[in-house]
């Protein structure tokens, strides 16, 4: 059944899908092991994984790629790994500087969804020019496009992933396998009991307001009588809690930003 699925899922995407005994086997432990994850954080899969999909298409990039950031930072907006990493997508500082993110005292765009995942879309298109070859180019997201230049000389000259893998580090090794397991796994959600929205999109009732001057959420927070928590989620980019103005923009509710738009000079 994992094979036959696995080949109806090849022919849907230029990654490709190799069913391979690591495959196979890393597929079986995910259903044992994650399965839970998934159907927890479904509000969360569903919430982000169209906007991934919507910004990878417009780069003409696998929307299958979508699922990467379910791999790097489990979706949430402001993890941070031992080594720095941040964000959905898990950027490291200077990459997501060469990318165009902004990181300063008050802001970590590599927080901000939106902002992030047209970064990661640049550098995905990046990385493809180097490698033509996707799973060459999600190996090299793990690694850094250099280890994966070591790894093709190593082999002999391979650059094909598979024909590679075995001079690759053991973490990059183990990232397709994982990539492909979670791509099976949410393509068949619904086989597996995920309520994955097939095809409906999540409905995004937030829209952005413009904020002039230097602000602190728990001001923005007594004027529209919403918490900070929520304010916070909907803006994990301002790692202070405030808005430094110069015309940064924040998510809030529809309704909220109705009230501003008609109050704006009292704020």
């Amino acid at each position: 059944t994992i094979k036959n699925r696995l080949e109806r899922l090849n022919t849907r995407t230029p990654i490709e899908l190799y069913f391979t005994p690591s495959v196979e086997k890393t597929i079986r432990r995910y259903l044992k092991t994650r399965l839970e994850f998934y159907k927890k954080n479904i509000d969360r899969i569903n919430y982000y994984l169209p906007l991934f999909e919507e910004q990878l298409q417009n780069q003409k990039i696998p929307t299958e790629i979508k699922y990467l950031p379910i791999i790097e930072s489990r979706l949430d907006p402001s993890a941070v790994s031992k080594v720095g990493a941040t964000g959905l997508w898990q950027f490291m500082f200077y990459t997501a500087l060469e990318n165009g993110l902004t990181m300063n005292s008050y802001v970590d765009e590599r927080m901000d969804p939106y902002k992030s995942t047209a970064a990661a879309a640049l550098y995905l298109n990046k990385l493809h020019k180097i490698h033509n070859d996707w799973n060459l180019v999600l190996a090299s997201y793990n690694a850094g496009p250099r280890t994966i230049s070591r790894a093709k000389k190593k082999s002999g000259g391979y650059t094909h992933y598979w024909n590679m893998r075995p001079f690759l580090p053991s973490e990059t090794a183990n990232y397709i396998p994982s990539f492909i397991a979670t791509m099976y796994i949410l393509e068949y959600g619904n086989e597996h009991g995920i309520n994955i929205y097939d095809g409906e999109k999540t409905t995004r009732n937030t829209e952005k307001i413009t904020i002039k001057e230097k602000t602190a959420f728990k001001h923005i927070s007594d004027f529209f009588d919403y918490s900070t928590d929520s304010i916070s989620l909907l803006n994990p980019s301002y790692i202070h809690g405030i808005v430094p103005g110069n015309k940064n923009e924040l998510s809030l509710p529809i309704k909220l930003v109705d009230s501003f738009v008609m109050q704006e000079e009292e704020f």
